[in-house]
């Protein structure tokens, strides 16, 4: 990747690497031993860079005498670029170092360092190649072993979950998560859409009958999202009366509202029985058939039924 460096101020690092060979370009600069294996930077100045062409600055293994190196940290490499009769470039040129464990390399045991060469507009001149070796901190490692990446394992209503792929939940309908973590570690629960669907424990609500939800299940600095899309609840009343026996005069009153609370209306389709307000009487023998409704809205669907029961002398 080319990184065009900016000219900004001039600086003095005190370290200084001879050029190499016939290369005109000389390199000052540093940090170049105990470098942090994790990651680190160095500032590096330039003199004597040609003109009639830009340089390559980049991390590599040490290539044998007279060779390029084949083992190459691309995301390091910098790019120098001059104009014919440019001056040198002035400022701090920052190459960034590590391990080497990203691009193959072992830069605890292997000999690695900077290696600068003439860019792409002049490919095979070898003229200014030169490799300058830098070294590593051996404390830093012990503290660079991989932390094993935390697993999470979902629950949602006793049912095994993948992150990222949506589920369903109903309006007013609640849903328990349980969750363990591969490393034993607790685990946490955060709503991302609060008004929609908010948390109380371990259990999420949707309040509105559209809309998606998104819940995230936390350890050990691992995140997993679980979205829901939110669809409209299904209303219902206890209404039935299928196989049930009365004798004339027999009275009784009716569910008034529904499971979301809408009123419920009731209609008579047959002269066995009459409705009054929320009360049915019967009134003669034989089949009493009932008719229930109650509206629907935007966050459940309208409630209907037909109930029927016998009536005897």
């Amino acid at each position: 990747m080319r990184r065009l460096v900016t000219v900004i101020t001039a600086i003095a690092l005190g370290i200084s690497i001879a050029p190499t060979a016939l290369a005109q370009t000389t390199v000052q600069g540093g940090p170049l031993t105990n470098l942090n294996l994790a990651g680190d930077k160095i500032h590096l100045a330039l003199s004597g860079v040609p003109t009639a062409h830009g340089l390559y600055i980049f991390q590599a293994v040490k290539p044998e005498s007279g060779a390029r190196p084949t083992q190459i940290n691309t995301a390091s490499q910098v790019w120098i670029g001059t104009a014919q009769g440019a001056t040198d470039p002035k400022g701090d040129i920052v190459v960034n170092v590590d391990n080497g464990h990203a691009w193959g390399a072992d830069c605890v045991h292997q000999v690695c360092g900077l290696f600068v060469r003439l860019d792409h507009t002049a490919s095979t001149d070898t003229s200014e190649d030169q490799f300058i070796p830098i070294t590593f901190s051996s404390a830093a490692a012990t503290t660079t072993t991989a932390t094993p990446v935390e697993t999470i394992s979902v629950k949602i209503d006793g049912v095994d979950v993948k992150e990222n792929v949506p589920g369903k939940i109903a309006y007013r309908q609640i849903t328990t998560f349980a969750a363990t973590t591969g490393s034993g570690a607790p685990f946490t629960l955060k709503s991302y859409t609060p008004d929609l669907c908010p948390l109380s424990g371990n259990t999420v609500t949707a309040l509105k009958g559209t809309g998606q939800c998104d819940i995230a299940v936390s350890a050990s600095g691992k995140t997993s999202h679980f979205p829901f899309n939110v669809a409209p609840g299904v209303q219902s009343a206890q209404t039935g009366h299928v196989g049930f026996k009365v004798k004339v005069g027999a009275k009784w009153v009716l569910a008034k509202v529904t499971n979301f609370g809408e009123t419920i209306s009731y209609k008579s389709l047959t002269k066995n029985c009459t409705i009054s307000g929320f009360t049915i009487k019967a009134v003669k023998s034989g089949a009493c058939k009932i008719s229930a409704n109650a509206p629907r809205t935007d966050n459940y669907s309208a409630f209907s039924a037909v109930d029927s029961f016998v009536v005897s002398k």
